[in-house]
């Protein structure tokens, strides 16, 4: 890490392990904001309600600089939502791999699937298929899935393990898919082959629409839990969702009668399953054992946004701290494009880049492939003609174009009309080029926030 000033380093290190808050930014005429997605997060605009919960919308995200510059959404329908996720990264890509909204009976008969689970294909009306146990075992959330009756036809039964729109993807990436299986009554031998059919990844060009990509490894469960995955390259052009599945091949007259445990099925983009991560609430609440917890505010893309109490309008000097998961445009914005407005954003751009832009063609850009991934970010302005950019803790080469300041913003997720979508830990607005042991603290603070080493 670079020391942009001549500090001594036992000095600075002395400086760094004396107790600091968000707050000692602040004071003597500087403004601002800090935020973190961990804390001071409420559902209710009076501030009553706390939101704690993944899933759980967020109408005031309190400012921790002492200077009561809350971010807030009155709209109920445009609040971002509350995430958590293991420290190590979001592995598991699926919503649900838990038996939530599991109901037992059978299906079309008052029973029912995890929630975002669905039975596809042609139905067979003399096979049922049943929800008869769900529970947890061996630290793993189950479902217990009869299939039985005498098929009045040669088919397939298809079971698809999350929603065919659920998990975005594109040609080309490779996906690892896994689910823990075993036998717990009958038996197989009403199976074709008596095997069973495990598509980790099958392709969908839109919710209900398959593309070519539909590999799949034949599996034979037996009264043991063992862990099944295989690990697919896309190659349909078309295919922008993906989604694993379970097929069960029955024969005409061949009377079924098998039970299956199915567990913690997982889905990521990898080539190797990882760790088991179990995810639920629509996938803002994802965990896993032994990892810590990051928490998350996550906007829709659509129309989810958060209005800062008092702009943000420095003259000159000032300032941003991001900590993200990735791609966010924008972080910090404003309500119109006008004159000084501020876009402060992360693209995919030459494989990842940040720009803090300005309205009227003014801006510092940055391009490293870490802006794509979790990553920490601050970007102070000395003067408006110099600004520096760190990305976890590194200097950058930032390259600018006009002056630097002065800006304006005023929203968290907007820029104009155009809304932001990803991953926000935490945050900070400065009216002020901080100093290098400021800087190095808050961006201590970011890391803690997002889970980056510097």
């Amino acid at each position: 890490m670079k020391l942009d000033l001549s500090l001594g380093v036992n000095s600075l290190t002395g400086a760094m392990l004396r107790p600091w808050s968000p707050s000692q930014l602040f004071g003597q005429g500087i403004g601002g904001a800090v935020y973190s997605a961990r804390t001071g997060l409420f559902q209710d605009m009076a501030g009553t309600l706390p939101a704690v919960q993944p899933g759980q919308s967020v109408a005031v995200m309190r400012d921790l600089s002492g200077q009561g510059n809350h971010a807030v959404q009155p709209i109920p329908s445009q609040r971002p939502a509350l995430g958590r996720h293991p420290a190590r990264g979001l592995a598991n890509r699926l919503p649900n791999n838990t038996n939530d909204g599991a109901a037992m009976g059978v299906l079309g008969a008052g029973g029912a699937l995890p929630t975002g689970w669905m039975r596809t294909g042609t139905p067979i009306p003399t096979v049922n298929l049943g929800v008869v146990g769900f529970g947890q075992a061996g630290g793993l959330p189950y479902v217990d899935l009869q299939i039985a009756g005498t098929p009045d036809t040669t088919g397939t039964i298809a079971l698809l393990l999350a929603g065919s729109n659920a998990v975005f993807a594109t040609s080309g990436q490779v996906w690892a898919g896994s689910v823990f299986l075993s036998l717990v009554a009958g038996s197989l031998s009403g199976i074709s082959g008596g095997q069973i059919g495990f598509r980790p990844a099958r392709g969908y060009a839109t919710p209900g629409s398959t593309t070519a990509d539909a590999a799949s490894v034949s599996i034979t469960p037996s009264g043991v839990v063992e862990r099944y995955s295989h690990v697919v390259t896309l190659a349909a052009e078309t295919t922008a969702f993906v989604a694993p599945q379970l097929l069960f091949v029955v024969t005409q007259g061949v009377p079924v009668d098998v039970t299956l445990r199915i567990s913690a099925p997982q889905l990521e983009q990898a080539s190797a399953a990882s760790g088991v991560q179990i995810a639920r609430a629509g996938g803002f609440d994802v965990t896993e054992p032994d990892q810590r917890n990051l928490w998350y505010l996550q906007p829709d893309g659509v129309d989810d946004w958060m209005q800062l109490t008092t702009a943000f309008s420095p003259p000159g000097r000032y300032t941003l701290a991001a900590a993200l998961g990735g791609v966010v445009d924008p972080v910090f914005g404003n309500t119109t494009s006008a004159t000084n407005a501020l876009r402060f954003r992360t693209l995919t751009e030459g494989g990842g880049q940040l720009r803090h832009d300005i309205a009227a063609g003014r801006s510092l850009v940055v391009t490293d492939t870490r802006f794509a991934q979790r990553n920490v970010v601050v970007s102070r302005v000395s003067s408006t003609s110099s600004g520096e950019v760190w990305l976890n803790g590194d200097v950058t080469t930032a390259w600018r174009t006009g002056d630097l300041s002065p800006i304006s913003g005023d929203a968290l997720f907007r820029f104009g009309n155009s809304f932001g979508t990803g991953r926000f830990y935490g945050g900070a607005l400065i009216s002020e080029a901080v100093s290098t042991l400021d800087r190095l603290h808050l961006q201590k603070f970011m890391t803690r926030l997002a889970g980056v080493s510097l």
